[in-house]
């Protein structure tokens, strides 16, 4: 049976032992209830204030809202 020896250099045991400070630091700041929207009530569009929210992109191609879409999703994805 062969045996590995692993040898951690002094940067790797430093960003290691970081890491984990910074893990046990930030765990009561995420027990927080976070919303990204404030905390006012859900409010129903009605049909005309959808309108007026889709009408500028509905003239497009939905080819090309779907690869904008898809490209605002996952931008590291993208070719430049």
């Amino acid at each position: 049976m062969t045996h590995f020896q692993f040898k951690i250099s002094p940067s790797d045991y430093s960003r290691q032992f970081l890491a984990v400070v910074l893990t046990v630091l930030l765990i009561p700041a995420a027990q927080f209830n976070v919303y990204a929207q404030g905390g006012g009530a859900y409010v129903a569009l009605n049909a005309d204030q959808l309108d007026q929210i889709v009408a500028p992109i509905a003239l497009y191609p939905d080819s090309l809202v779907a690869s904008i879409l898809t490209a605002s999703t996952y931008p590291r994805l993208t070719r430049g």
